[in-house]
């Protein structure tokens, strides 16, 4: 893929049309309606390189490329507001806007995350703790409802662990 920097710190792309690879324009077409024209695309976000790449070919480029660094910026506060003041012909883009900010969210969560030691190795309290939450919700889609709790009990150890910190 031959992708033009725009922005380097939201990592922002542009491209042609003919920059695609088959595999980009198939994949794009099937998501839309029947009989749209890969010549319709604005904007798109590509996982594997945490990449949003903004059609250069498309007219109103510019535009396109304005929501996307000012959406991309926003505070959760300013988010807000701007999410209820879309036009109807807007609302597919700020989607894939906030797709791309969920992920690059959970990107950067994970990256620190990978300098965290590791707990609940079996023989520990933790593990034990998780084998029953395991347990817990073995009967249902689990990995959602085990994954929340895990969350919430670290959460709750941190704070029990600040508190801690606090009272010495």
């Amino acid at each position: 893929m031959k992708y033009n920097l725009v922005n380097k710190e939201l990592r922002i792309f542009s491209c042609s049309v003919s920059d695609l690879t088959v595999q980009q324009v198939a994949s794009f077409l099937e998501q839309w309606e029947h009989g749209a024209k890969i010549g319709e695309l604005t904007l798109f976000y590509e996982k594997e390189t945490d990449s949003l790449v903004i059609n250069q070919d498309n007219k109103n480029y510019n535009k396109y490329l304005d929501i996307a660094e000012s959406y991309l910026t926003l505070d959760d506060d300013e988010l807000q507001e701007f999410s209820t003041n879309i036009p109807e012909g807007m609302k597919e883009t700020v989607e894939l806007l906030q797709r791309c900010r969920q992920r690059r969210k959970a990107l950067w969560m994970l990256n620190i995350l990978k300098y965290q030691y590791v707990k609940g190795c079996p023989g520990t309290e933790e593990y034990a703790i998780f084998e029953e939450l395991k347990e817990k919700n073995k009967n249902e889609y689990t990995s959602p409802f085990i994954l929340s709790d895990v969350f919430s009990y670290g959460f709750i150890e941190g704070k029990r662990a600040e508190r801690a910190r606090r009272r010495k």
